[in-house]
């Protein structure tokens, strides 16, 4: 059934309810007494049903303009949401922007650009999906994710605009109640085989092909024992809780070195820090609306100017 009443006669029985009187709301709505009153009582005509009561006492709701009143402020919300969205398929503006991150990746300047972004376009949704490894750049490729800030690994592809971002300095580390933070401490160094004898936590993609084969060995190292784990923040806890030993993002454990809590491990004929390096991937045959035009520009500008940003010569592909 057609809405009897206009949206400028609901408006104004809105103003006049919350105003308490017709000269009040006029005041409000910068119109004339006369040019209130009319609307209010052709809306009244229009509906059938009284909505104020008039008096020399003032300006009073009826029973039925009171119940009225909430569903008319309804009405004027859905017409003002449908104006903005109306302004927002005009101008071209996205209603969702998905992007996926790296999760070695510092978050502060990603929700930084985020915030940018949103307060720029604020009726765009947002959707983050914190991946790793080479499932990044597949999201990128199949049209999930609008753009991806990747580590290194799978971005060499003919259809993707790859950026580098910034450097993330990996080290190994494990607990201070782990045996080779004994060693550590009794020799300042650990060697191969005792590191090949504890169980190494790493990060897997999540991805349901994953098999459960052991790791390929690296760096000289054999490993023996293994976790796989496809969450950062789960191999973070196992790390606290003494359950191996694995790299981790520096500036994820900085703290926790500097306490004592976590302990850095330096082995025998190795490196003492490994890196890996961020990208800001897009599609190249994908055109970018003005939201994802902002955050990309933006990502790419906090991300390159983030510490441990300097550019590395090598990375490390085992985590």
């Amino acid at each position: 059934m057609a809405l009897p009443v206009t949206l400028d006669q609901l408006e104004v029985f809105v103003a006049v309810a919350h105003a308490g009187g017709f000269a009040e709301a006029a005041r409000e709505l910068s119109r004339t007494q006369s040019a209130v009153s009319k609307a209010v009582a052709n809306m009244e005509r229009l509906l059938d049903v009284a909505l104020f009561e008039r008096s020399a006492r003032g300006t009073s709701l009826t029973a039925s303009g009171a119940m009225l009143l909430a569903s008319a402020k309804e009405v004027l919300r859905s017409a003002d949401a449908f104006a903005s969205e109306t302004s927002r398929v005009l101008s071209g503006t996205e209603g969702v922007v998905s992007v996926a991150v790296d999760a070695l990746c510092p978050t502060a300047p990603v929700l930084a650009a985020l915030a940018t972004m949103t307060e720029r376009f604020p009726q765009t949704a947002v959707v983050v999906r914190t991946e790793q490894l080479a499932l990044l750049p597949r999201l990128v490729l199949s049209g999930t994710c609008a753009m991806g800030v990747c580590g290194p690994q799978g971005i060499e592809h003919r259809d993707l605009d790859v950026r580098y971002l910034r450097t993330t300095v990996m080290l190994p580390v494990c607990a201070a109640s782990h045996p080779l933070a004994e060693a550590m401490a009794s020799q300042g160094r650990v060697r191969r085989e005792q590191l090949a004898a504890q169980t190494h936590l790493y990060l897997t993609e999540r991805a349901d092909w994953l098999d459960a084969e052991p790791p390929a060995p690296g760096e000289g190292v054999a490993e023996r024992r293994w976790w796989k784990l496809s969450d950062l923040g789960t191999k973070h806890q196992c790390l606290r809780s003494g359950l191996g030993w694995g790299m981790m993002p520096q500036h994820l454990v900085a703290a926790e070195l500097e306490r004592g809590a976590l302990v850095q491990l330096r082995v025998e004929g190795l490196r003492e820090q490994w890196t890996h390096t961020q990208h800001l991937v897009c599609r190249r045959d994908t055109q970018r609306g003005p939201a994802v035009e902002l955050l990309h520009r933006t990502l790419q500008q906090n991300l390159q100017s983030s510490a441990n940003s300097e550019q590395s010569a090598g990375y490390s592909e085992r985590s």
